[in-house]
């Protein structure tokens, strides 16, 4: 990040890791503490809504939110696929 930032505009820290259980929501945001006090990028983590919904606390450690819409892994039928993701990115606005 440091040695191209003109080509490296964002970072990503974990990808489901809340999700898989990998590690422990403190865990994690202490990485984000880190990651965003080491670079200049703007950092955040990618997890599924239910994740931020459950601790929405992680938003008080990124600079943006990475949400995992997938409305075809949740069984949502595909007429209705788009008006699920636009409930959820309504619900996380909030």
């Amino acid at each position: 990040a440091h040695r191209y930032p003109h080509t490296i505009t964002r970072v990503i820290v974990g990808n489901e890791v809340l999700l898989r259980r990998d590690m422990a929501p403190s865990e994690l945001m202490r990485y984000l503490d880190r990651a965003r006090a080491a670079i200049r990028q703007p950092v955040s983590t990618a997890e599924p809504w239910h994740i931020w919904e459950t601790h929405p606390e992680l938003a008080d450690h990124v600079d943006f939110i990475t949400v995992h819409l997938l409305p075809y892994w949740e069984g949502v039928p595909r007429k209705d696929a788009v008006g699920d993701v636009l409930m959820h990115y309504e619900q996380l606005k909030r």
